[in-house]
């Protein structure tokens, strides 16, 4: 069903050209291949663990959802790898969200995610190759360069749709992050290793 509205959706956007942009992509089995590589993902916020949308209050003030599978998810990678987000927006709820999951390396309001991400890869010694990164807009593009893998939610800028290495069957903040954290822990050794804690609480 999932695949079926994702096709759908591509299919509205680009009509009869939906199928070449879907044929570019990685195939699930190539995409998991890819993944058992990565030591690092980078993920935006606003559109991929949030709907991109902004909620005001009457105060001026502005609110963010954030979905709680894509919270577990993100906890579950970071068992075994670092996961950062570099977010062009300033934003007291990001960071908090951040610190309640656990996320040690957040960066706001950055206009050069690109030198902000690089810096991170040399800190941490890890190479392009190692590093996956989530965006959905055009200010995302430019980490492609640093990025083995670059995808995007369903509901990205039709530019990064085109150019993303895979497309997530699910728009942002809908999921979208799990989606690809459980594609990750299910391609190696750390499957149980991630899971375990969450199934004995069962």
């Amino acid at each position: 069903m999932v695949k079926f509205l994702a096709r759908l959706e591509l299919l509205i956007k680009y009509g009869k050209e939906s199928n070449n942009v879907l044929m570019k992509k990685l195939s699930k089995s190539k995409l998991s291949k890819k993944l058992k590589k990565i030591n690092l993902v980078v993920t935006d916020v606003d559109g991929v663990l949030t709907d991109g949308k902004l909620y005001y209050t009457q105060d001026g003030e502005t609110q963010k959802v954030f979905h709680v599978r894509d919270g577990l998810g993100i906890k579950q990678l970071l068992s075994f790898l670092p996961v950062v987000i570099i977010s062009g927006n300033p934003s007291t709820i990001t960071e908090r969200r951040a610190k309640d999951l656990g996320i040690s390396h957040v960066y706001t309001s950055i206009s050069n995610k690109l030198h902000v991400l690089q810096s991170i890869q040399n800190q941490l010694k890890i190479s392009n190759e190692e590093t996956l990164v989530i965006g959905d807009d055009l200010n995302d593009l430019i980490l492609k360069e640093s990025a083995g893998l670059f995808i995007c939610p369903l509901d990205a800028h039709n530019e990064i749709l085109i150019k993303s290495d895979f497309i997530i069957p699910i728009p942002g903040g809908c999921g979208a992050f799990r989606y690809i954290s459980d594609l990750i822990i299910e391609s190696r050794d750390s499957y149980k290793k991630a899971k375990e804690p969450w199934l004995s609480l069962n």
